[in-house]
């Protein structure tokens, strides 16, 4: 969770932060988490997190480096998953799809398909 909890206070707008963080702490809730980033991605990411939106084939290998976490309907729990598991996964998967990094990386795949990759610090 503490992975978690950093990703959502530096990459998600203030507004939205306690809201998720609230439902990411309960297994009951955490569907209605991973919802929130099918569609309006947009306006829950703070900006200045946001490296650039790629389709799923272009994301740059630094994003699948480190321990990997990853959140969607299939891994309601923050489940560890390989490098090689999460390239896979985010090409044939179906969104949403969150893939949270502990170098400080994140990709986020959305319903539509958009892919963005953020980047936050995991000392904070």
């Amino acid at each position: 969770m503490d992975l978690i909890k950093a990703f959502v206070e530096q990459c998600i707008v203030y507004e939205r932060q306690s809201r998720l963080l609230f439902e990411f702490s309960s297994p009951k809730k955490r569907v209605k988490a991973i919802d929130r980033f099918s569609h309006g991605v947009d306006s829950l990411i703070k900006k200045q997190s946001i490296v650039s939106i790629v389709n799923s084939s272009n994301v740059p290998s630094e994003y699948f480096e480190g321990d990997l976490v990853v959140l969607s309907y299939s891994h309601i729990m923050d489940t560890k998953i390989s490098c090689s598991e999460a390239k896979e996964y985010i090409q044939m998967g179906f969104g949403p799809i969150i893939i949270i990094s502990s170098v400080g990386k994140a990709i986020i795949k959305t319903e539509d398909f958009d892919v963005y990759l953020l980047k936050f610090d995991v000392l904070k």
